[in-house]
């Protein structure tokens, strides 16, 4: 039986295990956050190489987007490792970033209300909106 929903979130581990594959094997978009550094564009293209195999299993459809996150635009790691993500993504980067927050991680330990990140906040609705931009 189908059900009638608009979107459905399947948050998972970036393990490339059994998981991932089923949920890439059952979604239409994926969506790879990332910190923008050397070593993660590692995970990210191991994330794209089992998406390109499992999109062409699938014979198409499956189509993604990469999530700067944790983002510090002026860190010296940022500017090293930013020009490469964008050349080699391109279009699938979200022009939308999640910054680098200090008072995010406790907000979420001691169960405050992230309002008072007005920064942060205001970044997830502009990806929320590029999201649904990308996916209709």
């Amino acid at each position: 039986d189908e059900c009638d929903y608009d979107y459905v979130l399947f948050d998972s581990s970036p393990r490339l295990g059994t998981e991932v594959t089923a949920i890439l094997y059952a979604v239409d978009y994926a969506l790879i956050p990332t910190v923008v550094d050397r070593l993660a564009l590692k995970g990210v293209e191991a994330t794209y190489k089992r998406y390109n195999r499992i999109n062409k299993a699938r014979r198409g459809g499956l189509k993604f987007g990469i999530i700067r996150n944790i983002y510090e635009k002026d860190a010296a790691y940022t500017k090293k490792a930013e020009p490469e993500i964008l050349t080699k993504y391109g279009d699938n980067v979200f022009e939308a970033v999640i910054p680098k927050s200090l008072k995010a991680p406790s907000s979420q330990v001691q169960g405050l209300n992230l309002n008072e990140e007005r920064g942060y906040v205001k970044s997830l609705k502009e990806i929320t909106k590029e999201l649904i931009k990308r996916i209709g």
